[in-house]
C-alpha cells in the first residue's frame, strides 16, 4: 500500500470510529430526554449517523478490497 492509500485508510478508519461515538451518544441522549420532540431529533441524528458511520464503512471496505 502506497503513502497515499494509508492517509485515505487512516481518514477512513477515524471516521468511522468517530460516527460510532457519536451515534452512541445520540441514543444515549434519546434515553435520557424525555420531552418527546426533543427525543425525536435525538432519534433521527442517531440514524443518521449510523447511515454515514455504514457509508464511511463501505468505503473503506472498498478502498481495501480495490488494493
Amino acid at each position: 500500500m502506497n503513502e497515499e492509500q494509508d492517509k485515505i485508510n487512516n481518514a477512513l478508519s477515524n471516521l468511522i470510529n468517530e460516527e460510532k461515538k457519536v451515534s452512541e451518544k445520540y441514543a444515549s441522549l434519546a434515553n435520557q430526554i424525555t420531552e418527546p420532540k426533543l427525543q425525536s431529533i435525538m432519534k433521527n441524528m442517531e440514524q443518521l449517523s449510523r447511515k454515514h458511520y455504514a457509508t464511511i464503512s463501505e468505503m473503506y471496505s472498498n478502498q481495501n478490497n480495490s488494493n
